[in-house]
């Protein structure tokens, strides 16, 4: 029989808030804290010892990837057959007295060990899966739950050296110009002075690269005004107001910073650029100091979110699922990624280098679909080439798919965006890098990826439907790292036992959008913005759809308003700038006028009138033009 508590991973010395908060959300006492002083035989022997008396089988795990490998995929076998897990270099003397107290006659071995007795040794993903699918039938019934994860995120790769490449601090003038983004835009791509460059280092095959960016103005006019540096060059466009910066206990910010990772292949003594571009509301500068450090890898699967896989026995057990693990589902550019024969050396992800869109969407489609589709057929006993059968079976009960896990690990596909085509007009780093979905790992029937370009009029429709279809229903867990997931997991599994405590509060829906890339296609500025686009590679401008005078996000709003509504919950909506959680009050505008007293109209009129205007309907609105024009 199964008792669910809550799993948390926890960084003692920096706990995760969200860790912290899902505890007092939960309101349930830990009352086992594993702390890292044991080995992990100690651990799983002082557990054994602990909550059995007695058991026929165990689960024996090697303590070595390979053990990890395979045991990641058993694990919620265990959970299903009430039976402990034992992991250890070799069953020597102290784990086998161990056993014989538990009256242990049947093992279930995975790794390079061998036990005395009668066992199982699992050598292969694909048996333990087939193996626990007998078994969740014979226990459970049907199976609606699959959960998709990779070891490999528990063996990040090995850092042979480290150099600092870039390391500099210096006092930088407000870029900050009210004529609008646009031209903000443009200054910082090509006329910014502050312009920095760094080479990766000569035989670093596979580089992480790591930006550090700290703004050094008072903390106190980062938070009222939103004051932000935006970087752009070879990283793609990037803002520490988008980042989350240092804060203490209470959520209050320390240092308003901005840390960003990526990985190349094969650039080594290649030159990469940057430019900073502060936005400072006041102040006529401020002091940053920036830092890029380049590590050398072992090899290219730097996971997003280390460790992320260790969390998925426990969701997939809690669902009475199958976990779905494999090495091989990683993908990044290295030797044996080709196209045309030939290798592609840069950035190993395609969101700035999307010349890698055919070689990823061929990983993805041959590593994981075909699998997962083999995976799916053997839960519902159906011929695996018979795929009209299969999509139809699932069309009319669909089970549930969590990936855990990042975008290197369980990788994207990359359906056509013919504003950034691979081939014809690669975009990177920008908004349009194609568009990246976890739509095919729920889709039985795509049509087949293509390593050539797509005539102008393709649509990239199901074999057996007209439109892409996703049969089964998926989600990706995705967080900051495995602390954040742990408590996101928890929260869910015990979403129910929280919302009780909440009063009417989940009857209520807010529903907030912001602007993003949503102008309105503007006659004579939107062609500027294409031209630009197209004289500055990409970083500047875009060529993607708008629409004006109301712009797409009007409609959004509206669709998913119904909705909310039609499942019953009191909705709250609001857009752009009324949709941000804070705006600018009177006073703070005050100070404004008192530091820019030149251009003190021009400010607040363009402020108010960016906060106020949330739609079309706000140009029928008397008060917005009252408050907008002489507010």
């Amino acid at each position: 029989n199964q008792v669910v508590v809550p799993l948390y991973v926890e960084n003692f010395s920096s706990p995760s808030t969200a860790v912290t908060r899902a505890k007092d959300m939960i309101g349930r006492n830990v009352d086992l804290t594993i702390d890292g002083s044991k080995s992990p035989e100690e651990v799983s022997i002082d557990l054994a010892t602990q909550y059995w008396d007695r058991s026929d089988a165990v689960l024996l795990i090697k303590d070595d990837q390979e053990g990890y490998n395979l045991g990641l995929v058993a694990t919620p076998l265990a959970s299903y057959m009430s039976i402990p897990v034992i992991v250890t270099d070799e069953v020597d003397g102290h784990v086998l007295s161990v056993l014989n107290k538990l009256g242990v006659k049947y093992y279930l071995v995975c790794g390079d060990i061998t036990p005395s007795g009668e066992y199982l040794k699992f050598t292969d993903v694909d048996d333990i899966v087939s193996f626990t699918i007998n078994l969740a039938e014979d226990k459970f019934g049907d199976i609606n739950y699959v959960t998709l994860a990779n070891p490999l995120d528990a063996w990040p790769p090995k850092v042979s050296e480290k150099r600092v490449v870039l390391s500099k601090s210096e006092e930088m003038r407000n870029s900050a110009i009210l004529i609008g983004d646009f031209l903000n835009l443009v200054k910082s791509a090509l006329l910014s002075p502050y312009v920095y460059n760094f080479t990766i280092p000569e035989g670093y095959k596979y580089a992480l690269v790591k930006l550090d960016i700290k703004n050094l103005e008072p903390i106190d006019q980062v938070e009222k005004f939103d004051d932000n540096l935006i970087i752009m060059g070879s990283f793609g466009y990037l803002r520490t107001y988008a980042y989350p910066g240092e804060r203490d206990s209470q959520g209050n910010l320390k240092q308003d910073m901005l840390h960003f990772e990526t990985v190349y292949y094969n650039q080594g003594g290649e030159e990469l650029w940057f430019s900073i571009l502060p936005t400072f509301m006041t102040l006529d500068s401020a002091k940053i100091e920036v830092t890029v450090t380049v590590e050398k890898l072992s090899n290219p699967y730097y996971p997003l979110i280390e460790k992320a896989s260790t969390v998925a026995p426990y969701l997939t057990a809690y669902h009475k699922g199958i976990l779905f693990a494999k090495p091989e589902f990683a993908f990044a550019a290295n030797d044996n990624v080709t196209l045309d024969g030939k290798t592609l050396p840069g950035n190993t992800q395609p969101f700035l280098h999307p010349e890698l869109i055919p070689a990823i969407n061929k990983h993805v489609y041959e590593a994981i679909h075909v699998p997962l589709n083999k995976l799916l057929s053997r839960i519902r006993e159906i011929d695996a080439s018979n795929q009209e059968m299969l999509r139809e079976s699932y069309y009319r009960e669909p089970l549930y798919i969590a990936l855990v896990g990042g975008t290197t690990m369980l990788p994207q596909y990359y359906y056509r965006n013919p504003h950034s085509d691979p081939f014809e007009h690669p975009s990177a780093g920008g908004y349009g890098t194609n568009t990246p979905s976890d739509f095919i790992y729920g889709n039985i029937d795509p049509e087949i990826y293509s390593l050539k370009p797509y005539p102008e009029n393709y649509i990239e429709n199901d074999l057996f439907s007209h439109y892409p279809v996703a049969e089964n229903i998926v989600g990706r867990l995705t967080a900051w790292d495995v602390q954040d997931m742990s408590a996101l997991i928890a929260r869910t599994i015990f979403y129910h036992s929280i919302i009780d405590k909440l009063g009417d509060w989940k009857d209520k829906a807010s529903f907030r959008v912001g602007a993003g890339t949503d102008m309105q296609k503007l006659p004579i500025l939107t062609g500027i913005r294409e031209i630009s686009m197209k004289l500055s590679g990409g970083f500047v401008g875009s060529e993607e759809p708008m629409k004006w005078p109301s712009g797409e996000k009007y409609f959004l709003i509206k669709r998913v308003k119904n909705y909310l509504e039609e499942g019953g919950f009191e909705v709250s909506t609001a857009h752009r700038g009324a949709a941000g959680h804070e705006g600018y009050t009177n006073e703070l505008l005050r100070e404004i006028k008192k530091d820019n007293p030149s251009l003190h109209s021009i400010i607040v009129k363009r402020i108010k009138f960016r906060q106020g205007y949330q739609n079309i309907d706000s140009l029928k609105n008397f008060s917005w033009w009252s408050e907008s024009l002489f507010g």
